[in-house]
């Protein structure tokens, strides 16, 4: 990959005078130390036709900006989550401290299921939500991000810069209703921004899970779910990298097509699988942008 790094490409994105840290700018007894940090990006992120985002458009774009009395970043629990799942505080934190911004866990909104009906309860409306049986889990009706994102607008504070919803349903998209080939969707951000990322796909013990639903056996004992210590520590790292990554889409970042990057789309085959190797860096580029989106130091 030596050729798709460092070229004057890379080097023109990253934009006028930029902190001495994020530099690209090296000499060759340095260059092949920091191609440690960052490599170039994998081959099958390449195949997709992503258009660059340089510095310089993502600081001259319309977007919403950080600013006093609208910095706060809302993490917002959706729907039941399993006691062993639940991880909100570890989730905060993460979160706070890769924007370094203000972020706190609002009170769990309730989804309302009537079989395949879905509404969203938040006193005193009910917002329907639109599913669809899944093809992979027979007993599961998946939840279609677009129209959740719409009712996730309602519900962020004044005080917020963006709202993240946190939920155990499964998520789907399509672009039409004559689409057949639905997409799942481990999370997606947008720059109106709200969020949500399901934890349902990186749950380890998704199959025991979903045999308990089907069984109705949901008062069997809790040990028979608990994480080993590896599973944990997969499903805490998958869904902090996917949270990242739609995140930075609500703060204006577009996909890396630079390095290999957290912003790198995930067009893998085996798509959720990829986000346990991911990096949760963000490369130079990027970097410069989180910083000018969110005012944040780069020690």
């Amino acid at each position: 990959h030596d050729h798709l790094l460092y070229h004057s490409k890379e080097i023109k994105a990253l934009g006028a005078n930029p902190p001495k840290l994020l530099s690209l700018d090296f000499d060759a007894k340095n260059r092949n130390e920091t191609l440690k940090f960052f490599p170039a990006i994998e081959d099958w992120a390449l195949e997709e036709d992503y258009e660059e985002q340089t510095f310089k458009e993502f600081k001259e774009m319309e977007r919403w900006k950080v600013e006093e009395g609208r910095k706060t970043i809302y993490l917002l629990p959706l729907g039941e989550l399993p006691e062993e799942t639940l991880a909100l505080d570890l989730f905060r934190e993460f979160i706070a401290a890769y924007f370094q911004l203000p972020t706190k866990i609002m009170d769990s909104v309730e989804l309302r299921w009537n079989k395949s009906k879905c509404e969203l309860f938040q006193d005193p409306y009910l917002y329907p939500i639109t599913t669809k049986k899944s093809k992979d889990f027979p007993s599961v009706h998946r939840i279609h991000t677009l129209g959740l994102m719409n009712v996730l607008e309602e519900l962020l504070p004044s005080d917020g810069y963006c709202l993240f919803a946190i939920t155990m349903e499964d998520l789907y998209e399509n672009y039409s209703a004559k689409d057949k080939c639905d997409q799942i969707i481990l999370g997606r951000g947008s720059g109106d921004r709200v969020g949500v990322v399901s934890l349902f796909r990186f749950d380890p013990l998704l199959q025991k899970r979903l045999e308990r639903r089907t069984l109705k056996e949901k008062k069997r004992g809790r040990n028979e779910l608990d994480y080993s210590n590896e599973q944990k520590r997969e499903f805490l790292i998958g869904v902090c990298k996917t949270m990242a990554h739609e995140a930075m889409h609500m703060f204006g970042l577009d996909h890396c097509v630079y390095f290999s990057c957290c912003m790198n789309s995930n067009v893998a085959p085996d798509e959720y699988k990829t986000e346990f190797t991911d990096p949760l860096w963000l490369c130079p580029i990027d970097l410069r942008k989180l910083q000018e989106a969110t005012g944040m130091e780069i020690m």
